[in-house]
């Protein structure tokens, strides 16, 4: 399952027999994959996805071609009838094929206030960080793993409030975000922030007195003026900007721009102050993620400071993956 000329074209090259058009948004149907898979000149036909939302309807198909060896399906319906009868004791009404077909029945909590916040962010101590900063509901994802348009859409018709303002804190998951605004009977407002640090000073200027406008406008001025960086590792040897990376070095960028790949941490941070040095720096929050020891970060956070004595320093357990630290610059 893919999406695109150039990706169908890969993956024929690479041996796949037939191609399913679909992806982030665009879910093929269980019947557009049976199909492929029974015009499959083979007796094993393996399937891959793609993407977490299709794994179900692919999964699906499994009972259907062992179905077909004893005759021509016409309609094919499949539902857990042990999850039914479990929804029928609680008093609620049975999940059905159709709902499935017709997409999730929304749950629209009852406005209690007229403004509210949606976050979207990985790691428990994140998650917990903008929750004490007044976050109504969280969507876990961020880097390598993109929350899809339903995931923010069910999370936000569960906010109670009038307004919902959305923080996607990725740039790949600004797009996701904003289609759930026809999508929800809320007032939705996608403010378009690129990182997680620039999410958490968002929210922090979030003024509940004010009108729908002037938060928005508040919010977009509070992260105009947060850089982010970020230390991450490097998986396997690549070229990033004409830089060459090898497998096992560390990688610190500064608003998605590489600052260089390091085999030490000191020097990474080393490189990294004099990257920041020209931002004049008053702020610097360094949230670390679920690889690094407190202790360590500490040495990280004290070494940030030693360059920048008159910029207020803290700490936070972010407990994030991928990134072993997310550093917020103001």
């Amino acid at each position: 399952v893919c999406a695109g000329a150039g990706m169908a074209s890969l993956f024929r090259e690479l041996g796949a027999d037939r191609i399913v058009t679909g992806g982030q948004t665009m879910n093929p149907s269980t019947e557009d994959i049976l199909t492929e898979i029974n015009r499959t000149p083979a007796e094993t036909v393996f399937v891959l996805p793609n993407n977490k939302n299709i794994i179900m309807a692919a999964e699906q198909c499994i009972p259907l071609t062992e179905s077909q060896k004893y005759g021509e399906l016409e309609v094919a319906k499949i539902e857990n009838m042990r999850i039914q009868a479990e929804q029928v004791a609680a008093g609620q009404r049975p999940t059905t094929a159709d709902d499935a077909e017709n997409g999730p029945e929304p749950c629209s909590a009852e406005p209690e206030k007229p403004f509210g916040a949606v976050a979207v962010c990985a790691g428990a101590g994140m998650a917990s960080l903008f929750r004490e900063l007044g976050a109504d509901r969280i969507v876990t994802g961020g880097q390598t793993m993109n929350p899809s348009t339903e995931d923010i859409l069910t999370e936000i018709n569960r906010t109670p409030a009038e307004t919902v303002f959305v923080l996607p804190n990725n740039k790949n998951i600004i797009m996701a975000a904003e289609q759930c605004i026809p999508l929800s009977e809320k007032n939705v407002v996608v403010i378009p922030t690129k990182t997680v640090p620039q999410g958490i000073t968002a929210l922090l200027s979030l003024d509940e007195t004010a009108t729908e406008e002037e938060i928005t406008e508040g919010m977009a001025e509070a992260i105009a003026s947060v850089h982010t960086a970020l230390v991450t590792y490097a998986a396997r040897d690549s070229d990033f900007d004409g830089h060459q990376i090898h497998a096992g070095e560390y990688l610190a960028l500064l608003d998605g721009s590489l600052v260089g790949s390091y085999t030490n941490i000191d020097t990474l941070l080393d490189e990294l102050s004099w990257s920041v040095d020209e931002l004049a720096p008053a702020v610097i929050s360094v949230y670390y993620g679920e690889d690094v020891h407190e202790e360590d970060a500490d040495r990280a956070a004290a070494k940030l400071g030693a360059c920048f004595p008159d910029a207020e320093i803290s700490v936070v357990n972010g407990g994030q993956p991928v990134y072993y630290y997310m550093i917020s610059i103001e």
